[in-house]
């Protein structure tokens, strides 16, 4: 059977489609669909991902193509639908659990913590098995390895004070420009990964040649990106075997 994720949160700008395209898109194994429940907001499509978009209000349209999809689904519900969209799956019986894991990145804003905390309780009313819950620790500015205990006080508390939820706290993504970088430019990191072009090499090239001021902008440009992908990956690398996703192990609680 196709798995499916649900990566969701009540506030925006908490990186939900960030997640999607930068840390989830490119490591999940197999086909993938990404479906946006959004229509204010900007989704994953920013990053050149095709995105299958629905409103909370066609609730049985979405639930129906979810459902009779062949592929893994990503399902990336935005903001300004999310009290819909909660309402309309709190009136199917454990529907919720129909979702392999859900993710709620959590940024240190203190009003991003609380609210993520009212999420997780959304989740529970819901009926929400606890251990498919994963809260990432989102734009991170802490030093690499520090836990992060401080950083996002209020939603650490919160998960201490409710072991039924996982903790784990090396599921930090640190702030990165690159993922803003990678949205102007209208690419994943996986279309920076693939590509196999040396751009540095040719914006060294270019400039030994005395090639038009332009080219050997959009060069640097693409050079600077590529080595700030490259760069972040690593952390994203982590934070992907942090999650501890159950299809990544067969041992795994599903």
């Amino acid at each position: 059977m196709p798995y499916k994720i649900l990566i969701a949160h009540q506030s925006g700008m908490v990186g939900k489609s960030t997640t999607v395209a930068s840390l989830l898109y490119p490591r999940l194994p197999g086909s993938l669909k990404v479906f946006s429940v959004e229509d204010v907001n900007q989704d994953a499509a920013r990053y050149g991902l095709t995105v299958h978009r629905y409103r909370a209000a066609d609730f049985s349209a979405l639930w129906h193509d979810i459902n009779m999809e062949t592929a893994n689904v990503l399902v990336d519900v935005g903001a300004s639908n999310y009290l819909q969209f909660m309402n309309e799956i709190m009136d199917l019986e454990d529907a919720i659990n129909d979702f392999k894991a859900v993710i709620i990145p959590c940024t240190p804003d203190r009003r991003a913590q609380e609210e993520t905390v009212t999420t997780i309780e959304d989740l529970s009313k819901a009926g929400l098995a606890p251990h498919k819950l994963r809260v990432i620790f989102n734009r991170s500015t802490s030093r690499r390895g520090t836990p992060p205990d401080h950083e996002y006080r209020v939603i650490v508390a919160y998960l201490k004070d409710h072991p039924e939820y996982s903790y784990y706290e090396d599921l930090v993504v640190p702030n990165k420009k690159v993922h803003t970088d990678l949205a102007a430019a209208g690419k994943s990191i996986a279309d920076i990964l693939s590509d196999a072009t040396d751009h540095q090499a040719e914006l060294e090239k270019a400039i030994k040649q005395n090639v038009g001021p332009k080219e050997q902008e959009r060069l640097l440009r693409a050079a600077t990106l590529q080595r700030a992908v490259r760069g972040a990956e690593l952390d994203l690398q982590s934070a992907f075997r942090a999650l501890r996703l159950p299809f990544e192990s067969p041992t795994a609680e599903a």
